[in-house]
């Protein structure tokens, strides 16, 4: 279900909720209930007992607008209270997605009751609605990519996988998988790391492709060149060798060395998944199909670097949250500072020369914090001085005052 059929169906905005409990019977997860919003009002919820068995239609919202199908026309429903059987054999509360939510029509006309010519179109548009609404919820999430707080570098004898794996960019490996199959990404990434304007790290990406030669072919090559006889043969048959592995190298543009993945330090090993996460743009689907990247979630980006690399990073994603969205875990003040810094410049038309612009649209801030054993996030306002208007809660940017006072 795309853009263009959610528009026919007159839905502007949508949510979908989701209530996840434990099935001790099916000894598994299961989506308990299922709640559709429709233009910022509750539509309806699809629920479904504990054990699987049942499931059902509920809490269906009479007079939404949505489900009316004529101007002028109403549509009642009665007993709305009680529950339409559907999706029966599901299991769960969770739709399929190629075909209807299985509402008992005939047992709907007890809690429906439609004018003259109207048939089942209200149900119809209902049961639409709630598969069209999940079906874009799943189809972002297989474009969504996420990377941990802890990245793992390869070890000295990695081989990248033969298909694409999205749940390696989990652990860091992803990024390496992609930087083997992408030279365009190798690229982009070593320009992220390597450029005096970006991380300044001193360290570029590179591909080492290596051939096989037999002991005896080298050994008469060796005694060919000690003798002034080498001639265009050997390169020849050296040509012709077929390319028989390769692997990722380090190259330390600072010292001329060329190193392993496994013999960088914390912090570099840390940030390139950060980098080649923000910059990739190619995903695979469950399915096998491939696709663009949408949310990238990455935790504590900052981790292991220096202030210096750290403010950086904030350019990095400004400079592709035109092209998808990031969620950003991060205690750095720093990714911060350089964020509200160039929501500041953009407002006053002062931006550096190519610095990422930001605007009040570009970046939303949010607080996380425990509270009676839940989680409670609070929206930080941002003004355009690069000022925020509301206080931090339990301080942070006030640890830092206290101390310079």
């Amino acid at each position: 279900m795309d853009e263009g059929d959610l528009l026919e169906l007159n839905i502007k905005s949508a949510s979908v909720e989701l209530s996840i409990k434990w099935s001790d019977r099916l000894n598994k997860p299961i989506v308990q209930s299922y709640k559709v919003t429709v233009n910022k009002s509750p539509l309806a919820v699809i629920g479904c007992s504990l054990d699987g068995a049942n499931t059902w239609l509920t809490d269906i919202h009479p007079n939404h607008p949505f489900l009316k199908t004529t101007p002028g026309l109403k549509t009642r429903i009665h007993y709305i209270d009680k529950q339409i059987g559907c999706l029966q054999g599901r299991n769960m509360a969770l739709p399929w997605w190629n075909k209807g939510i299985g509402i008992d029509f005939k047992d709907s006309v007890n809690h429906f009751d439609y004018q003259e010519g109207e048939d089942h179109m209200p149900l119809q548009k209902l049961s639409a609605a709630m598969i069209a609404l999940g079906a874009c919820l799943k189809d972002e999430l297989e474009r969504f990519r996420y990377v941990g707080p802890i990245r793992q570098a390869p070890a000295r004898n990695y081989i990248p996988p033969k298909s694409h794996n999205e749940s390696r960019w989990a652990c860091g490996l992803g990024a390496w998988d992609a930087l083997v199959r992408n030279k365009a990404l190798r690229q982009e990434v070593s320009t992220w790391l390597g450029n005096d304007n970006h991380l300044d790290t001193g360290y570029k990406i590179d591909w080492h492709s290596y051939r096989e030669l037999d002991d005896d072919t080298y050994n008469r090559m060796r005694l060919a060149a000690q003798n002034n006889e080498l001639d265009d043969k050997y390169l020849q048959y050296a040509e012709n060798l077929p390319v028989q592995q390769g692997r990722l190298v380090i190259l330390d543009t600072k010292k001329e060395l060329q190193l392993s993945p496994c013999d960088l330090g914390e912090g570099i090993s840390q940030v390139v998944p950060v980098v080649a996460a923000s910059l990739d743009r190619n995903a695979v689907t469950p399915s096998g199909d491939p696709t663009d990247t949408g949310l990238v979630a990455i935790e504590q980006p900052e981790l292991h670097i220096h202030p210096r690399m750290q403010v950086v990073l904030g350019d990095l994603f400004l400079s592709q949250c035109k092209k998808r969205q990031f969620l950003i875990e991060t205690h750095s003040e720093h990714i911060m500072l350089r964020l509200m810094r160039r929501v500041r410049e953009t407002a006053d038309n002062e931006l550096p020369i190519e610095a990422p612009e930001a605007t009040l649209n570009d970046v939303a801030v949010y607080y996380v914090e425990p509270s009676n054993g839940t989680a409670k996030i609070t929206k930080l306002r941002i003004s355009e001085d690069g000022e925020f208007k509301d206080p931090w809660p339990k301080g942070f940017f006030a640890e830092r005052i206290k101390e310079l006072l």
